[in-house]
């Protein structure tokens, strides 16, 4: 059963979502079974964390073709982790969709499964095409998802996010054609270890792919100029659709942190120095330009789908760096920002659901008795925000720390701190505004149990800096993987392929 736990995250999904698309099943029915769904991909994902933890790369070769000619799925601590952070959201965004009757849309239940096993595929696959198929498979159901319910602002906001994507796929396609065009193959590996061997000369349209590849990676991380489509279309979707989303920003920074360092992160190549460059200006642009949207946000749907934005764009800045700056801190605050994007979301649903709004642009006025959800915004503010003690300011604090050598450590250090004092002022404003006035005064809040998905996203976030020592060591040790190319390409590529 283990040598086949590599493939459970994508059939899993792909089953489930199959049985409740095919089969006639009551409402109750579909959500036990979604449920089930949801546990056993945690169980799954915490098995092949604990798989990884001893350094060894997994693989599962589809058909049993070996690789580079089959398909093959690769799991080291970085495709664990991401796998496990994807299992959790998917788990507390179901739960909260059930809890607030949100899922009653057609067909949710199966694409909600779809995206799940589209994000998860995307983490796994260790080939180019495949790759391209699971993020066709994951934005398909996002289109469904995004414009459900059928909604004029929905519609237009979706209408927005699938034209950008489209056009996306289109260029990925178009790189991934170059690529097998120039190589002869497309597996992650092999393609790596063919860049490295390369003559002087040789294969002139591969920088050109790698160009087209690492533009849609930033179009799926939102990173500007590519990523106004983001706040619209993540402020309009539902809640429990727009927590899931929360992740898909990370699979572009994810493809973007994995092709670079199997790629090109040891090669001095000027053009490799332009793509670092490239990551530098749009990453610190992208964090500029969010931080401006968060402070001119005026409900908590749209702020919240800055601050995602602007967290791909620190994340991104922070690749662009290189070695400058440790791969256990992205993947810290890569985690962070991840559970904190999906909180704001489904705390937004739940002012609606209790009768109130989440809006914030009427003045204040008279205190309001004070309300369950409003400790749940402090927190969230306060580790948005980055400030201590929580996950946002241990994981802002590792990368400020590990970029202290960087030349260009100065701005990143500056646009970081004014973008985290920004956004505390603008959550601060919200917090005041959402629950001090009384223009549109908090209800009656909702029974304890509907809050537990809310909760256990929360309580994720607060383990993450508890439990920071044995995780800041897990991800040290990720990173120390990643940047180790050989290991995927001994993993993956038969020595007599080598440098062939």
């Amino acid at each position: 059963m283990s040598q086949h736990l590599p493939i459970l995250p994508i059939l899993l999904p792909l089953a489930v979502a199959l049985t409740l698309l095919i089969g006639r099943l009551r409402l109750r029915t579909r959500r036990g079974v979604a449920v089930v769904a949801v546990a056993v991909q945690l169980v799954v994902a915490v098995w092949l964390v604990a798989g990884s933890g001893q350094g060894l790369v997994m693989t599962y070769a589809l058909g049993d073709w070996a690789a580079p000619f089959g398909i093959v799925l690769v799991v080291d601590r970085l495709a664990a982790l991401m796998v496990a952070i994807t299992a959790v959201l998917a788990a507390c965004c179901l739960l909260h969709s059930i809890s607030l009757d949100r899922d009653r849309g057609l067909h949710f239940h199966p694409l909600f499964q779809f995206q799940v096993m589209g994000i998860q595929g995307a983490f796994l696959t260790g080939d180019l095409f495949n790759l391209f198929v699971f993020f066709e498979l994951l934005l398909i159901a996002s289109y469904a998802l995004v414009t459900q319910g059928g909604t004029r602002p929905r519609l237009a906001a979706g209408f927005h996010y699938i034209v950008i994507n489209l056009t996306g796929s289109s260029l990925f396609l178009i790189a991934v054609a170059l690529i097998y065009n120039e190589l002869g193959t497309l597996n992650m590996a092999h393609i790596a270890d063919l860049i490295r061997t390369q003559q002087p000369g040789e294969f002139t349209l591969v920088p050109v792919a790698v160009a087209l590849l690492f533009l849609v990676f930033a179009i799926k991380a939102a990173v500007f100029p590519l990523g106004f489509w983001l706040p619209r279309a993540y402020a309009a979707a539902a809640a429990p659709v727009a927590g899931l989303f929360a992740v898909m920003t990370k699979v572009g920074v994810y493809a973007l942190l994995r092709l670079y360092y199997l790629w090109l992160a040891d090669l001095s190549l000027p053009w490799v120095a332009r793509v670092t460059d490239a990551l530098v200006v749009a990453g610190g642009l992208t964090l500029g330009i969010a931080t401006l949207g968060v402070l001119g946000s005026t409900r908590l749907r749209q702020l919240n789908s800055w601050s995602i934005v602007a967290g791909a764009g620190t994340l991104v800045m922070a690749l662009g760096a290189g070695s400058a700056a440790p791969l256990s801190a992205v993947l810290y605050y890569m985690v962070h920002s991840t559970w904190l994007g999906a909180v704001g979301f489904l705390l937004a649903d739940g002012l609606d659901w209790a009768g109130s709004s989440d809006r914030f642009d009427t003045e204040p006025s008279q205190p309001q008795p004070p309300h369950p959800l409003s400790l749940v915004f402090m927190v969230f503010a306060v580790a948005v925000a980055g400030l201590p003690p929580l996950s946002g300011f241990f994981g802002k604090l590792l990368l400020l720390q590990g970029t202290a050598q960087w030349v260009h450590q100065g701005w990143y250090w500056a646009l970081v701190l004014a973008s985290s004092l920004v956004v505390a002022v603008a959550l601060a404003r919200a917090g005041s505004r959402m629950f001090w006035t009384t223009a549109a005064p908090v209800q009656a809040p909702a029974p304890g149990w509907r809050l537990v998905p809310l909760g256990a996203l929360v309580g994720a976030s607060v383990l993450w800096v508890m439990g920071a020592d044995p995780v800041v060591q897990f991800l040290e040790a990720t990173g120390t993987q990643i940047r180790d190319p050989d290991s995927m390409v001994r993993a993956l590529v038969p020595p007599v392929l080598e440098g062939s």
